[in-house]
């Protein structure tokens, strides 16, 4: 899920970067993915992103990503593997968990297959994927039709967005590097999430909460939540389309977004709050 914060702007643009279709998968094999035919054919000719839906992870989920498969197992299930070939690409331990970064252009799919299928220990997961080839000529849904001929069952979905309009928006100015500034940038973190969520400060119906530091009026606003699917490729594209919603705008301060993750590991991939400005990109997770 993504939501952007804004004053209330002709948005088409930015609502297009979001309009794309994703695809699921709700029995997924993870060794399905060792497939040289989906490596060359989709990993190395594009951008292919695959994610794990396990909203109440308990034994494993995943992430294929940049050409590579990040895997998190429980402790347990990992020891029943006896998976020596997939210890080569541990990267880290955790008290119930070990996470393994696998390059899959360099890996040896067919040892990880025969270890991850051992005694048919991993259960099959919901997946959601999207993929993006590097040529325009290339059409996206094909990788649809390559699971669909691995006897998947593939559905279509299409991101969901609805806005809500804000009448008064007050902007919190950024916060300096400065140590003497009154406020940090926590509060200011705190202070966009809470306007995010739609609070309105001024009827109190928060807390006594009030607007940190210096204010900026900025009038009618808007929030826009797009909920899916959506991989890094199509935030790179709104963040052209916000830059130039502000390059358009100078007297815009910023515009603020926030970002939920589609997998619940990998440090790139963590809830984020983003300002963006026409000087400068922070990034607060």
């Amino acid at each position: 899920m993504v939501s952007i914060l804004l004053p209330d702007f002709e948005t088409s643009g930015l609502e297009d970067c979001f309009n794309f279709t994703y695809y699921s998968i709700a029995e997924f094999k993870i060794t399905d993915l060792l497939n040289k035919s989906i490596i060359d054919g989709y990993v190395n000719n594009g951008e292919l992103v695959i994610a794990s839906n396990n909203q109440n992870f308990d034994t494993y989920e995943f992430l294929l990503v940049d050409r590579k498969l990040l895997l998190k197992l429980d402790k347990n299930l990992y020891y029943s593997l006896n998976a020596v070939h997939l210890s080569k690409y541990q990267t880290k331990s955790e008290d119930e968990h070990i996470l393994f970064e696998i390059d899959l252009e360099s890996c040896d799919i067919n040892k990880l297959k025969q270890e991850l299928l051992y005694n048919d220990i991993l259960e099959k997961l919901e997946i959601n994927f999207v993929w993006k080839p590097l040529s325009n000529d290339t059409c996206p849904s094909s990788i649809a039709k390559f699971f669909a001929n691995l006897n998947y069952n593939v559905n279509a979905i299409n991101n969901q967005s609805g806005t809500n309009y804000l009448f008064d928006l007050k902007f919190p100015k950024i916060p300096s590097t400065n140590k003497s500034e009154p406020y940090e940038w926590d509060e200011f973190i705190e202070c966009i999430g809470m306007m995010m969520l739609g609070c309105d400060f001024e009827k109190n119906n928060c807390s006594s909460y009030e607007l940190p530091g210096k204010i900026i009026q900025i009038g009618r606003g808007q929030i826009i939540n797009f909920k899916g699917f959506i991989p890094h490729f199509i935030l790179d594209k709104a963040f052209k389309e916000i830059l130039k919603i502000l390059k358009e705008n100078s007297k815009l301060p910023y515009i603020a977004l926030s970002s939920i993750p589609y997998v619940s590991f990998q440090k790139d991939f963590n809830a984020k709050t983003i300002i963006v400005s026409s000087e400068n990109i922070h990034i607060a997770e």
